[in-house]
């Protein structure tokens, strides 16, 4: 859009440059949702204006963003803090963990922990709850092609339902309240008449009067199940959670966890429709396993299928960026930064980076193919860092590589692979969080068509 553009003149705030085109009381906000992919928007403005510029995502919410990877830091929470997202976007976050830090955070996050942990979610047996509803998905794939975000949103947001055990007839208005409940993640704190906030509210109120009722149904006896490992949860000292912790948790980590997971999948679909070369890898790595894995060690059987997935949130991650407040003075890019100071961290800048990756804009999965070791702290930044690193990683990695061999196995079965439909290619969304552009198609293409293809190119 007009609004960034990098030729006007630039203001200056606290000796350090603005990003251009903000506007009165909104700031970047609607640039960012109804403009420009902000990751594309902050690599411009890298170049342009220096590794150190202020953002305003409105109603007088500053941000400092740093592109370098020293900013990594600062999601260490040592002299940074994770209230502020109370302030900014309270609806959404609650009084959930993603808010808090200290002792509070500690209580919640290891009351929640053991459902999201390897052993938690094999002794509660998600892989088989994830792996069954993945391939019925894929299975009623039509012959003419899916509409591929539509499939992955219904797919990753079933897994939830299934594993919250909500009943299938009212799966239809969950879904839709969930969407309406994702408006209060935008930072517009104005209560009034069919405003995101006022949305939002209404929304949350629906969902936490059904969650209760769930929530008062979980007993304590028999076979571990995921959503009781949350409600029952204790943390070491042998603490639960109070009904609000529980509300503001798992109205968070379970419900928002689908979109990001969504987002994911739907683009390793339309970067494998894209490159005949990684779609062949994968379907001779699902022919050679033993099916779709159903636990995190099973997932090693599919290296190329879990490249893919990192690969993927590398280029696309679902939020481009997130912040720390701080609390005492930091250094970053040899200024000097005051407390009080929320600092921006660019994940889909940091994924882009040269001094962290080779040929940072190639889709490449084999990247992270013969590594002797596990992805390091700052490669898993789609998922955060520090003591708020992402409850969900386990989760997501085991849905998105089921999800791959799936689609591998379903379609290769078929004598068919997939191919981008006619149009523009799409791009990444932000509202808030980001996705693929929602009328994305992919079609079916006879196997064969991919040497043809290839010897065209």
């Amino acid at each position: 859009m007009e609004m960034f553009s990098f030729s006007r003149t630039h203001h200056v705030k606290d000796g350090l440059p603005v990003l251009p085109g903000r506007l009165p009381i909104v700031g970047h906000l609607l640039g960012f949702t109804l403009g420009r992919n902000p990751v594309d928007v902050m690599l411009e403005a890298r170049e342009r204006l220096g590794p150190l510029f202020w953002t305003d995502s409105g109603f007088g919410n500053w941000t400092l963003i740093c592109t370098e990877p020293e900013v990594f830091e600062v999601l260490r929470n040592r002299v940074t803090t994770s209230a502020h997202f109370q302030d900014i976007v309270g609806v959404f976050v609650g009084k959930s963990l993603l808010g808090q830090d200290g002792p509070p955070h500690h209580h919640m996050r290891s009351a929640l922990n053991t459902p999201f942990t390897p052993r938690g979610m094999t002794a509660a047996r998600v892989g088989e709850t994830t792996a069954e509803l993945i391939a019925a998905q894929l299975a009623g794939w039509g012959a003419d092609g899916v509409t591929i975000l539509e499939q992955t949103q219904t797919v990753t947001l079933d897994i939830i339902f299934r594993i919250m055990g909500i009943e299938a007839s009212e799966i239809d208005e969950w879904r839709a309240q969930y969407k309406e409940f994702m408006l209060s993640g935008f930072a517009f704190p104005l209560d009034v008449p069919f405003s995101p906030r006022r949305r939002g509210l209404r929304a949350r109120a629906w969902l936490d009067d059904k969650l209760r009722a769930i929530f008062r149904g979980v007993g304590e006896d028999g076979a571990p199940s995921f959503l009781k490992s949350i409600v029952h949860g204790r943390d070491e000292e042998g603490r639960g959670l109070t009904e609000q912790e529980l509300l503001d948790n798992t109205r968070l980590l379970v419900l928002a966890g689908h979109e990001t997971t969504a987002s994911t999948m739907a683009w390793l679909a339309i970067n494998v429709a894209q490159r005949p070369d990684l779609w062949d890898k994968l379907c001779e790595e699902a022919r050679n396993g033993s099916g779709l894995p159903r636990t995190p060690q099973e997932l090693k059987a599919y290296p190329f299928a879990e490249a893919l997935f990192r690969e993927t949130l590398r280029l696309y991650p679902p939020a481009p960026s997130t912040s720390r407040k701080t609390t005492d003075w930091i250094t970053l890019c040899h200024h000097r930064i005051p407390p009080g100071t929320m600092v921006g961290v660019p994940v889909g800048v940091l994924g882009r980076h040269p001094a962290l990756h080779e040929a940072p804009e190639r889709f490449d999965p084999g990247r992270w193919l013969g590594r002797s070791g596990a992805p390091t702290p700052i490669e898993l930044v789609p998922f955060g860092g520090g003591p708020h690193f992402c409850l969900g990683y386990n989760l997501a990695w085991m849905e998105v590589v089921q999800f791959a061999v799936a689609m591998a196995r379903e379609l290769d079965a078929r004598g068919v692979r997939p191919r981008l439909a006619n149009g523009p290619a799409p791009r990444q969304w932000y509202t808030p969080l980001g996705h693929p552009t929602a009328t994305t198609r992919i079609e079916f293409a006879p196997s064969n068509a991919s040497r043809t293809d290839r010897a065209a190119s």
